[in-house]
């Protein structure tokens, strides 16, 4: 039987659903804490600024044609209007000082406690320019279940800063520092060895030649544990340690 194509619209509303139920999901205990949050009158009070926000008629006049680029860039699929639908919203919360733009009183049900706190802000002193957009994450059966923000980076690993050079150096090395922490989890990193486990090439080359030992035996001598490396995980760290070196030994030898 022929699998039918889906179409963009298809498309669309599937990924809307989907991500709606995640949302959905990750709410559940953040609308709890929200309940116990509005009982501090310092959120109360910027819970009642947002709802003032939303009504007032410029804001609602930006909002709607946030929603009339968000409707040609699903009805498109066209990186171009996605880009503008993007640009508009970064208008708006430079212009409103918010983190994110609520268009309907029906979002605030997507405000957890820190989103609140942090709804209204000065203009960013860190911006990230991002590479392209994240990358959605599924599971076996195809449920959404997050995002991959390493797509955002350049290259995967290179990240694009733009700071607000007039702002404290503090306040500008705080915010740099915890962008990268934000974005420093999504790219594959070197792992630096253990010293411990670390020998010089030639100490190893000279012992595997001049004393003919096998490396084995140097991992032994160098443990001092009398012991195969198959049952003795620290001297099979060294053993491991010991080939590595030797490799290191014999790719520099290929170089002279």
């Amino acid at each position: 039987m022929k699998k039918k194509v889906e179409t963009k619209r298809e498309k669309a509303e599937r990924l809307t659903n989907e991500l709606k139920d995640l949302m959905d999901r990750q709410r559940t205990e953040s609308l709890k804490q929200l309940t116990k949050a509005k009982k501090d009158p310092r959120i109360q009070e910027i819970y009642d600024m947002i709802q003032v926000l939303i009504i007032m008629p410029e804001y609602q006049k930006d909002c709607s044609e946030l929603d009339d680029l968000a409707g040609i860039a699903l009805k498109t699929d066209n990186p171009k209007d996605e880009e503008q639908y993007w640009k508009k919203e970064n208008e708006i919360c430079k212009k409103y000082r918010i983190s994110t733009p609520i268009c309907d009183e029906s979002e605030l049900k997507w405000l957890d406690v820190q989103g609140i706190k942090e709804f209204f802000h000065d203009p960013p002193i860190v911006t990230v320019i991002k590479a392209n957009k994240y990358r959605e994450l599924r599971d076996k059966n195809g449920k959404l279940i997050g995002f991959d923000f390493s797509p955002c980076l350049f290259d995967g690993k290179y990240l694009m800063l733009q700071i607000d050079l007039s702002k404290k150096k503090q306040s500008i090395l705080a915010g740099v520092n915890e962008t990268i922490d934000y974005y420093i989890k999504h790219v594959k990193r070197e792992k630096t060895r253990n010293k411990r486990y670390t020998y010089p090439p030639w100490e190893i080359y000279k012992m595997r030649h001049k004393e003919r030992l096998s490396f084995v035996e140097i991992a032994k001598r160098l443990s001092g544990i009398d012991e195969n490396p198959t049952y003795n995980p620290e001297v099979n760290k060294i053993y491991k340690a010991v080939k590595r070196s030797y490799d290191k030994a014999l790719e520099i030898i290929k170089k002279l």
